[in-house]
């Protein structure tokens, strides 16, 4: 990323650190002629952590601490978000302590200085609980100055945030409470600080055993028994077990200093007196060297604290002279926060509108769906209605059809009965006169004219008899097509019953001409009734001719 200048302002020169989601680079600011560390977000694809530099942009711009470092500047580009901070040089302490522990009173100044931070942003309105104390989220500056950097897992807790702990952290400085279910508070910090000083002294990383910290007796024997029990208290495992507060953690931390047992351990080492001689005649030499290096103590620790004063002074001054740009980059945070919310809320209200669009289209879809099938719907109940009125007048003809047919029937049939009872009378008339016949031929041989008749009336009463079967053979058929068709018009009527459309037989549609031919039935049966009548007259000559000739 060397020599890419962002935002149109801030040219990239070196990368300067690397996290789980964030790279860090050093870039000089064109406009102002100043170095600041730039913070990009990984690629979500490659970023290790849900929160956005976003949140740690906002969480940190109204912030105001000499060891938290200040918000420059906010901007997205190229699909990455940028976070200018105000560049802190120096090492980080895990780099220091990667080439062992530290001396007492260092690493006491370290622990001070970040209680201070965390005991200013546990005190805001709303607190913030930073989580993720350790070496390498510090910057210790050649003068020993601290900041504390790196917010990504901060977080501001509120009242209501019970269960506000993720399982995030750094293995060893993390407190218990941050892999379960509790709450992560102030104590959560001072676990971390405790672990932090704990290391600091000791050289020890705590993640070599998690939750386990040797006494410094093992590794400093000449340290008082009360910083002794106050790392103890710090990184007690259960949270009502630590300081409850890290203001009640620099109370302590300032009786251990005070302790009689941390005056030599405070005091920069003494001057080495082992190339004076130990005779008696260098006896006041060094009791005057000693009182030199005793005032010489004292001047360094006043020099201390006076280039404490002068660097706290310059810290204040180059605050005070960042304040106004922090407040501009603030607005221009707030103002392009505003810009992003507002091309949001134009999206979404896009997307509302092309919905109710869609709505509305699905709604006039339905109306015509609607519309159309409530004229179907009336179609359909007005045919309902006409084969309704269709099937009724077809039951209704059916019945009076049916019921004309039976009496046609019945008629017919009792024609018929009086005809084959006729027909059975002149059957045994014929048989007594084919009898008599036979006794008059076997009788008298010279009645040829007789004979010749009987011949003629036998052959008449055959054609009868084969005319009377005929009529019979077609008497039963007509009887047998009457009867279908009576059930079938039966079947009809009870079709229309159960609301089912009846199949009409071609027979049931011809019913005139069924009528037809009951009628040349009924015309056969009465010629026939007059050919036997015929035929009895005929055998009443023939007999009353026989009986004459006997005479």
């Amino acid at each position: 990323m060397n020599s890419i200048l962002l935002a149109d302002r801030y040219q990239v020169e070196k990368l300067i650190g690397r996290g789980g989601m964030c790279e860090v680079f050093l870039a000089f600011d064109t406009k102002l002629s100043k170095h600041w560390a730039v913070k990009r977000q990984k690629p979500s694809g490659e970023s290790t952590a849900e929160e956005s530099i976003r949140d740690e942009a906002s969480l940190l711009a109204p912030l105001s601490h000499p060891g938290l470092p200040q918000v420059i500047d906010f901007f997205e580009e190229e699909g990455y978000e940028h976070l200018v901070l105000e560049f802190c040089p120096g090492r980080t302490l895990a780099e220091v302590l990667a080439e062992g522990a530290m001396e007492a009173a260092l690493a006491l100044s370290v622990a001070e200085q970040l209680g201070s931070v965390l005991q200013y942003l546990h005190g805001l309105e709303v607190p913030i609980v930073y989580r993720d104390l350790k070496p390498g989220n510090i910057i210790l500056s050649p003068s020993h100055r601290l900041k504390l950097i790196d917010f990504g897992i901060a977080r501001a807790r509120t009242e209501n945030s019970y269960f506000d702990t993720q399982a995030l952290g750094t293995p060893g400085y993390a407190a218990p409470e941050q892999y379960g279910k509790g709450k992560s508070d102030q104590r959560t910090d001072i676990f971390g600080l405790g672990a932090t000083l704990h290391h600091c002294l000791s050289g020890v990383h705590p993640a070599e055993n998690p939750f386990s910290f040797p006494p410094l007796s093992q590794f400093r024997p000449g340290l008082p028994m009360a910083l002794e029990r106050l790392l103890d208290r710090s990184v007690a495992l259960q949270p009502e077990d630590r300081f409850q507060s890290v203001t009640e953690f620099l109370e302590a931390l300032d009786r251990v200093k005070n302790h009689r047992d941390m005056r030599g351990v405070m005091a920069p080492s003494p001057t080495s007196l082992e190339s004076v001689g130990t005779d008696e005649q260098h006896l006041d030499l060094r009791i005057k060297i000693e009182e030199q290096n005793l005032k010489l103590r004292d001047l360094q620790a006043a020099l201390t604290e006076n280039q404490e004063t002068i660097e706290e002074l310059e810290a204040a001054l180059s605050l005070e002279k960042e304040k106004a740009r922090s407040l501009l980059a603030r607005r221009s945070v707030e103002e392009q926060g505003a810009s992003l919310e507002l091309e949001r809320l134009k999206v979404a209200l896009e997307l509302k509108t092309q919905e109710v669009e869609a709505e509305k289209q699905e709604r006039r879809e339905l109306e015509k769906s609607l519309s159309e099938s409530r004229g179907t719907a009336r179609s359909l109940e007005v045919n309902l209605l006409r084969y309704e009125e269709a099937f009724r007048k077809a039951g209704e003809q059916s019945r009076s059809l049916i019921g004309e047919r039976d009496e046609q029937i019945k008629l017919l049939y009792e024609e018929c009965r009086q005809a084959h009872e006729r027909l059975e009378v002149a059957q045994a008339r014929i048989g007594e006169l084919e009898a008599y016949i036979q006794d008059l031929s076997a009788s008298d041989s010279k009645l040829t004219l007789s004979e010749r008749k009987a011949r003629e009336l036998r052959e008449q009463t055959d054609a009868l008899q084969a005319q009377v079967h005929q009529t019979q053979r077609q008497y039963h058929s007509t009887q047998a097509q009457l009867e279908a068709l009576r059930l079938e018009a039966l079947a009809i009527i009870e079709a229309q019953k159960r609301g089912e459309t009846p199949v009409v037989s071609e027979g049931l549609r011809n019913n005139k001409e069924k009528g037809i031919e009951v009628a040349s039935l009924q015309n056969a049966v009465g010629q026939l009734e007059r050919a036997l009548e015929e035929s009895c007259r005929l055998w009443l000559r023939a007999e009353a001719r026989l009986d004459s000739r006997e005479t």
